[in-house]
C-alpha cells in the first residue's frame, strides 16, 4: 500500500493493503537492494497533474530494520505499464533523484518520506518510483510492507 502526498495538495492512496511483500520498496533480508515499482494513471486517479512532495510506504510488524534505513529514491513519468523482466526497467537516464538520506520505520504504520525534490507529475504518463537501499548488511530476515492488491 502506497501514498503520494501534495499531488495538488491531495493525499492519493492506491491499494487496500491486504496482501503484503518483502521485495518492495525494499529487501531488508539483502545487504543492500534495488526496486522499480510503477503506478498507472488510473491508479493515481487526479484530473491535473502535479507536485509530488512526500511518499508513504505501510510497514507491518518487525523488531528491527537495522542496515536498511538509507535509501535514494529516484521518480519518472512513464508509458511502461509493466516490466516484462528485470532488464526491462526504466532507464536511470531517465530517473530523477527526489530523495537522498535515512528513513525511519514504524512497525504496523505508515513511513512517511519528505521529498528533498519535489516531483512533477503530469497526469499524462504513469508513475514509476524506484529505491535504492544502500547499507551494507542486513536486517536479519524478512521485512514485510503491505501491497496493493
Amino acid at each position: 500500500m502506497f501514498i503520494i502526498t501534495s499531488l495538488s495538495a491531495v493525499t492519493v492512496t492506491i491499494g487496500t493493503g491486504t496482501g503484503t511483500t518483502s521485495d518492495l520498496p525494499i529487501r531488508a533480508q539483502s545487504s543492500y537492494s534495488y526496486s522499480q515499482q510503477i503506478y498507472t494513471k488510473s491508479q493515481i486517479n487526479q484530473p491535473l497533474g502535479g507536485y509530488i512532495t512526500s511518499l508513504s510506504f505501510y510497514c507491518g510488524s518487525y523488531t528491527s530494520f537495522n542496515n536498511s534505513q538509507s535509501w535514494t529514491i529516484y521518480m519518472a513519468n512513464t508509458s511502461k505499464t509493466s516490466f516484462t523482466s528485470n532488464s526491462n526497467w526504466e532507464s536511470f537516464a531517465n530517473l530523477t533523484e527526489v530523495f537522498n538520506g535515512n528513513v525511519t520505520f514504524v512497525s504496523n504504520g505508515w513511513m512517511t518520506i519528505n521529498l528533498t525534490t519535489p516531483f512533477y507529475y503530469d497526469n499524462v504518463a504513469n508513475l514509476v518510483i524506484a529505491v535504492d537501499e544502500n547499507t551494507s548488511g542486513n536486517a536479519g530476515g524478512a521485512r514485510n510492507f503491505y501491497a496493493f492488491t
